[in-house]
């Protein structure tokens, strides 16, 4: 698997600039997402915990809302 290896550059829009903090974002973003969907619920994180750490994400890197 491509985030596995590291490889996280190939698995974003090739149209998205390739920055280090792109790839740092977008790396945390999917550890998120497979965190989310992990087999059993009780290996899953709740919504509200999901969305904090969106939030802390935001923070950390200063991405507006738009």
């Amino acid at each position: 698997m491509k985030f596995q290896e590291g490889d996280i550059a190939s698995l974003l829009d090739p149209r998205l600039e390739q920055s280090e903090v792109n790839l740092v974002v977008a790396e945390r973003i999917f550890k998120l997402a497979f965190k989310c969907s992990a087999p059993t619920k009780h290996d899953r994180p709740h919504m509200k915990e999901a969305a904090e750490y969106l939030w802390r994400v935001r923070k950390d890197f200063k991405i507006p809302i738009h």
